[in-house]
This record gives structure tokens, C-alpha cells and sequence, in this order.
């Protein structure tokens, strides 16, 4: 059995918390989703520093997943708040948690418009700076953090969400255009060229050098993107996987079909394919607003929020997951439980608000065991 947080409240004062959570999650007979994805995918979760002080929620990682992601503390405000003083120490936590448990660790993010600091686009007397100053800039701090963790670190988000759902670019000067503003129309190219640069300096050229953006089943920004790899490939320019945020709805909201559309297109680059933000939102609905993909409580979708509804929905694509695991790197749920979750007052994750196992939890479990077992066939 799974031991939740309101009954851990309930134990009397005096036992030891830890070894209650151990002895209640350690069993060997204990299915876990850890154990069944094996040779399948890496199993993921994107955890913030705060878990790992919570018995339960760090108890869940360790054993439920292989590899974590930070949400928030290796992206550039919290790296690199201010020119050249680098904050490692959060991050620090993510990844020692992960070696300790056996986990690999995804890094999560180098380049991306939101929470990058105003500092990065401005000369020393605030006006705009120049390409050459933000090129220099962005080459200093993905050669600082690659360094800081080098070996450490599995796979990188080298460029995050630069498209919109059409394929356009993000346009300079409107929102989330402002590493193209600043460095031109070869930004993205720009970035993977410096990844790739310093991880060959450093030693650590096995790291994953990672595209990862929303709503990448959307037809025009998949073929955009599947076009930026192969355009990538035959320049020489190193770039080893396409991560597909999975966001996505309870009411078959992308059908299974478009998003095997999406993989078939995804894997005929080569590149290795990371379902990296995985949740299913089961209220209203979700709008594009210009600043990303964001919930929307007004928008009134047809989510069904019925466990059964959620159960099947996860059941459907960790299927598919298992069918296209050839191509398939690591599969990340975005969020260890419901009150976790940026989709605050929804049931979009496999453990509930206590950090109990939902009936969507058993029917992943479930696609994983069989996948396994058409393995050993």
C-alpha cells in the first residue's frame, strides 16, 4: 500500500517519519512505474526543491521514476539572477537527490523568452545591447552551467517554446521575441552551435542537446520544427532530441492519431523524441495568449474530470508511448501529485492531492507491464 499525507499526519508523534514511508513503499511486491518502464523509456518527473524536504513526495520520486527535471531552479533568473553570479545550490539538491537514487537529470532551460533576466538584452548604460554582448553572454552561461554539472547532467533543453502554433518564429519585438530581436534570425541556430561548442571543450559531449516546445502535435509547428532539425543536420549543427511538451486534455483533445502523426514526423529526423511535460487537464480549457500556453478558466472545454475518463485518457497514450518506445527517450509526468501542479484545482497527475495512487496511475502501470512483456516475447 501507499501511505498518503493525511495519514501520515495521523501517526502519532514519536515514529520516525522516514522509516514509516520507507516501510510502507519498500515492499518488493509493491508494483511501481520505475520497475515497469525498464527497457521501455526513462520514466520522469519535474520536481521543485520543496519535494525533497517532503517524506512522501521524495519517497514517490526515488521509487516511481529514473529521471527528474527542475521546474523552475536551472532556468537563467535563477542561475544567473545577476551578471556573472551564479546560484547553483537548488539545482545542486535536484541532482544529488538523482545520483543518490540511481536517476538521471534533464536541464531545463538555457535559452527561453520567459524568465530570462531584463540584464541579458541591455548594454551597460540600459540600452539595447548588441548581438556580439548577448552572444557573449549566452555562450558564459551555458558554458558556466554545462561546467557546474558537467557528467551530471543527462540531457539539456538547449532552445525552449520559440514557435508559434502557425511555425512561425516568435517575431522580434513582440512577446517572446527578444532572443531573436537581440541576436537575429539565427538564434536557435546560434544556441545549439554554442552547446555543442562547450560541451566538446569541457569533455561532455555525451549530453542530449534538446529542442523542447507546447502544443507540438499542431501540424504547423511540427513540420516547422521538424524542418529547423533537418535544416540543423545539414549544416553540420548538432541536435540529438525534439521535446514535446504534453500538456493535453481528458476528452481525446489531440487524438491519438494526430499525436502519432507527430512521432512519425519527429522520428524520421533521427532525432530521439521526449514526451517532456506530461499532465491531462480535466478542467475547461487552455488558451495561447501570446505568453504560452496558460489555463484558462473561462474557456469552457469539454475536459471530463471523471477518474474513469482520466484513467482511459492515460491509458491511451502511455499505449502509444509503449508502441513508439524504439523512439521514444523518456516519457516526464510535470508534477508529483495534484496539489502540485500548475493546473491548480484540476486532477491532471497520477497521484492525488494526498499523494495517493489514482485508478490513472494502475492503467499506466498497466501499458508499461504489457509493453514489458511484448518485450520478452
Amino acid at each position: 500500500m501507499f501511505i498518503s499525507m493525511k495519514s501520515v499526519s495521523a501517526i502519532v508523534a514519536g515514529i520516525c517519519l522516514g522509516a514509516v514511508a520507507f516501510q510502507a513503499t519498500a515492499q518488493d511486491d509493491i508494483p511501481r512505474l520505475r520497475k515497469a518502464a525498464e527497457g521501455l523509456f526513462l520514466i520522469g518527473n519535474a520536481l521543485p526543491t520543496r519535494a525533497f524536504s517532503d517524506v512522501i513526495a521524495s519517497d514517490i520520486a526515488a521509487q516511481d521514476f529514473n529521471r527528474l527535471t527542475c521546474e523552475n531552479e536551472m532556468k537563467w533568473d535563477a542561475t544567473e539572477p545577476q551578471e556573472g553570479q551564479f546560484r547553483f545550490e537548488a539545482g545542486d539538491q535536484l541532482v544529488e537527490f538523482a545520483q543518490k537514487h540511481g536517476m538521471k537529470v534533464h536541464g531545463h532551460t538555457f535559452l527561453w523568452h520567459s524568465q530570462t533576466p531584463n540584464w541579458v538584452f541591455q548594454d551597460p548604460n540600459g540600452g539595447r545591447a548588441s548581438r556580439e554582448l548577448v552572444l557573449k553572454r549566452l555562450e558564459n552561461h551555458i558554458r558556466a552551467l554545462m561546467t557546474h554539472w558537467k557528467g551530471k547532467i543527462d540531457s539539456w533543453d538547449v532552445c525552449n517554446e520559440c514557435y508559434e502554433d502557425d511555425g512561425r518564429v516568435r517575431a522580434p519585438g513582440g512577446f517572446g521575441g527578444n532572443w531573436r530581436q537581440a541576436i537575429g534570425d539565427d538564434y536557435m541556430e546560434q544556441a545549439f552551435k554554442i552547446a555543442d561548442k562547450v560541451a566538446k571543450e569541457i569533455g561532455d559531449e555525451k549530453v542530449l542537446l534538446v529542442y523542447n516546445d507546447f502544443n507540438m502535435y499542431k501540424p504547423g509547428k511540427r513540420d516547422a520544427v521538424v524542418k529547423m532539425v533537418n535544416d540543423f543536420k545539414a549544416k553540420g549543427i548538432r541536435i540529438d532530441a525534439i521535446g514535446m511538451q504534453a500538456h493535453w486534455q481528458s476528452n481525446d483533445d489531440p487524438s491519438i492519431e494526430t499525436i502519432e502523426a507527430a512521432f512519425k514526423a519527429y522520428a524520421s529526423t533521427g532525432c530521439k523524441i521526449i514526451i517532456s511535460e506530461m499532465d491531462i487537464n480535466t478542467r475547461n480549457g487552455f488558451r495561447n495568449s501570446g505568453r504560452g500556453l496558460e489555463r484558462d478558466d473561462s474557456v469552457q472545454g469539454n475536459a471530463d474530470s471523471s477518474a474513469d475518463a482520466l484513467a482511459k485518457r492515460y491509458a491511451d497514450v502511455f499505449d502509444l508511448f509503449v508502441k513508439y518506445h524504439k523512439d521514444i527517450y523518456a516519457v516526464t509526468l510535470w508534477g508529483i501529485g495534484d496539489s502540485w501542479s500548475w493546473l491548480r484545482g484540476g486532477q491532471p497527475l497520477v497521484f492525488d492531492n494526498n499523494l495517493d495512487p489514482k485508478p490513472c496511475y494502475y492503467s499506466v502501470l498497466k501499458s508499461l507491464q504489457k509493453g514489458q512483456a511484448a518485450l520478452k516475447k
